[in-house]
């Protein structure tokens, strides 16, 4: 994939966001339990402690903690899971890039890895545990709760959120320079790549 279309596909991902804005979504009631069908009561505490983004430090950590989730959440027809499923698939694949010699700043690669995982796992907790996530996040998080949403859709939404606001408030985060222009397309080309 070349850079050009690497750029492309970022800029059609902004500009889908732009036409199907995810803040029209009903807003999200943190002190509800059992919201909808698609999200089902269970226990919140669970939810909260797995969520909770402390201890998150090196890419295992991130893996192991996406992975869990995907263990709890795609187990029923919550929506919550859409996400999460397709989260921890691109990092499985993507995961063998971080110690192949391919970037620049391999410690960068990774610090980015585990940043946008923090991100999410932290707007997913204050969710959980009736918090306010940030309202990109809580937009995404609203439509998990409309049932009469495609999965697709709910998708969508999480991945906008993700890519959109997440990926670039990471890249500020970990201190990315111009130095890192070649790792930060290899890291996109990665994704892509991985993408399901």
């Amino acid at each position: 994939m070349t850079r050009v279309t690497f750029s492309f596909l970022a800029t059609a991902v902004a500009g889908a966001m732009i036409f199907t804005p995810i803040a029209a979504a009903a807003p999200v009631d943190p002190g509800a339990t059992a919201v909808s069908d698609c999200v089902p009561a269970d226990s919140a505490a669970d939810l909260g402690a797995l969520t909770d983004p402390a201890g998150i430090e090196t890419f295992a950590d991130a893996r192991a903690r996406i992975s869990a989730l995907r263990e709890v959440l795609a187990r029923s027809d919550d929506y919550r899971g859409t996400f999460v499923l397709a989260f921890d698939e691109i990092l499985a694949l993507t995961e063998p890039t971080l110690s192949s010699g391919v970037y620049d700043d391999p410690v960068w690669a990774e610090n980015l890895a585990v940043e946008v995982v923090r991100l999410y796992m932290t707007n997913l907790h204050e969710y959980v545990s009736g918090g306010t996530p940030a309202p990109h996040w809580a937009s995404a998080f609203a439509l998990a709760e409309q049932c009469d949403r495609s999965p697709g859709r709910v998708l969508t939404g999480a991945i906008v959120a993700h890519l959109v606001i997440d990926f670039p408030e990471a890249l500020v985060t970990i201190g990315s320079t111009p130095d890192h222009t070649r790792d930060f397309y290899t890291f996109g080309e990665a994704l892509v790549a991985a993408a399901p």
